[in-house]
């Protein structure tokens, strides 16, 4: 399995670090943080033969208080407001909500979303984003992340329509032909399975009417 993730394309497999290269004119502070968190979540949720977790080095868990740190200093519209930083703020919104449950995993408790998830919904329906050709997948991963941490029953069925949009504007039929997408981007198996089946369920009954 490569450190970074990769996505499949007609020029071959390609990292996904180098399409956001494509996708924004000025990313370098994304693509870094995007690389640590994949680095780490791909260290840290290793499964062995066995089916136990290895570790890093750092001890359980113990690399998410810093980054969350990092990631919640990062403000990428201030002092500009542009496509490519509103594209990097629903990013950084979805890596929040991607990290939340990674704490909890490790035994950090209360950790509450509410906001975060109500704060994606208002951000994505306060501005219309002109997605570059295959940053879609950024969007499709942050809105997923969302519908992992909606608890309540209007956001949950708010981020499933918009994960169906996404689908059925990229003409995907299915969930099962589009969930690798978010797989690939950035996933934690461990932690997120149970409510990924639930999703997967509800956005399934959406694609079919």
């Amino acid at each position: 399995m490569p450190v970074i993730p990769t996505i499949e394309m007609q020029e071959g497999i390609i990292p996904i670090t180098c399409m956001m290269n494509e996708w924004l004119a000025d990313g370098a502070q994304m693509i870094q943080i995007y690389e640590d968190v994949a680095k780490l979540s791909l260290i840290a949720f290793t499964s062995k033969r066995d089916g136990s977790l290895e570790l890093d080095s750092l001890g359980a868990g113990s690399w998410t208080n810093p980054m969350i740190h990092r990631i919640l200093s990062w403000r990428p519209m201030i002092p500009i407001e542009s496509r490519d930083t509103m594209i990097q703020e629903v990013f950084r919104l979805g890596l929040l909500l991607y990290m939340a449950p990674i704490w909890r995993w490790f035994g950090v408790a209360p950790v509450l979303t509410t906001k975060l998830v109500q704060n994606l919904v208002i951000f994505l329906d306060s501005n219309v984003i002109d997605w570059p050709p295959g940053s879609w997948r950024i969007k499709l991963w942050a809105v997923y992340m969302g519908a992992c941490e909606a608890l309540d029953s209007s956001h949950e069925a708010w981020y499933c329509n918009q994960i169906m949009l996404i689908l059925r504007e990229r003409e995907m039929e299915s969930w099962s032909l589009a969930v690798d997408h978010v797989y690939n981007f950035l996933w934690a198996e461990p932690v997120f399975a149970k409510r990924d089946s639930r999703l997967s369920t509800l956005i399934g009954i959406l694609m079919r009417r």
